[in-house]
C-alpha cells in the first residue's frame, strides 16, 4: 500500500461541518475544477478554523470576497501564517459549497458584520 503524502493526510483528516467541507473534483463543474496555479488545499485547514472562529453561516446572508479575503489574510498574518491569493480563497470557497458570484459569497458572513447588522435592525 503506497504511503500518503502529509497534505493529503491533513485533506483526509479534515472534519469539516458540511457547509464548509471542501468537496472533492468528482462532484464539481469542469469549469471550477481547475485549480489555481497555487494549491489551495494547503490553506484548507487555515480556512477551516477562521471560518468557524470568525464567520456565520446563514441564510440570506451575503459576505463580500474582497472583506472575506482580507479578513482571512489578517487573520492568516496575526498567526504567523501566509495567506493566500484570492483566487485560491475564491477556490476554497467554491469547494467548501459556497455560491460565489459578483463578488459575493452567498450564505457566508464576518461574523463581526452580522452582530453589527443585529444591532441596528429595525425591531430589536
Amino acid at each position: 500500500m503506497a504511503l500518503m503524502s502529509r497534505r493529503e493526510q491533513l485533506r483526509r483528516s479534515l472534519v469539516l461541518p458540511n457547509a464548509l467541507r471542501v468537496k472533492s473534483n468528482e462532484s464539481v463543474p469542469e469549469k471550477e475544477r481547475r485549480m489555481p496555479a497555487v494549491d489551495p488545499f494547503a490553506w484548507a485547514e487555515d480556512f477551516h478554523r477562521w471560518a468557524l472562529q470568525r464567520c456565520i453561516w446563514r441564510d440570506r446572508c451575503f459576505g463580500g470576497v474582497a472583506s472575506l479575503h482580507d479578513d482571512f489574510c489578517g487573520w492568516a498574518i496575526a498567526r504567523n501564517e501566509v495567506p493566500c491569493r484570492r483566487e485560491a480563497f475564491e477556490w476554497l470557497l467554491r469547494h467548501a459549497g459556497m455560491f460565489v458570484v459578483d463578488g459575493l459569497v452567498s450564505g457566508l458572513i464576518l461574523r463581526q458584520d452580522f452582530e453589527a447588522y443585529s444591532d441596528f435592525s429595525p425591531g430589536t
